[in-house]
């Protein structure tokens, strides 16, 4: 639990949610824990909600307007807002 050691170094909290499940974001992001990864994840976001940062999740767009809902959904279930960013291709 690194959320001690943050307390008056930091103030805000940006997660990448990346994906609306285990499995989906163990495709993405291929997390060392496994499908376990995304729950300790969502488990990090609320606990830094808990201990008083300002925390927000945060979407790439490029998964499609179902996963973003899904995604809304996740983020909702947990009280942590879900920040959309535009996917910026290579020029």
């Amino acid at each position: 639990d690194i959320i001690p050691e943050m307390k008056g170094k930091i103030d805000k909290i940006s997660i990448s949610l990346n994906a609306s499940c285990a499995e989906k974001y163990q495709k993405i992001c291929r997390s060392q824990f496994g499908e376990n990864g995304f729950g300790a994840m969502v488990e990090f976001a609320k606990s830094c909600k808990r201990a008083g940062f300002e925390c927000r999740f945060t979407l790439v767009d490029y998964v499609g307007e179902d996963e973003i809902e899904m995604c809304k959904k996740v983020a909702q279930s947990v009280n942590v807002p879900l920040t959309i960013r535009k996917y910026i291709a290579d020029c």
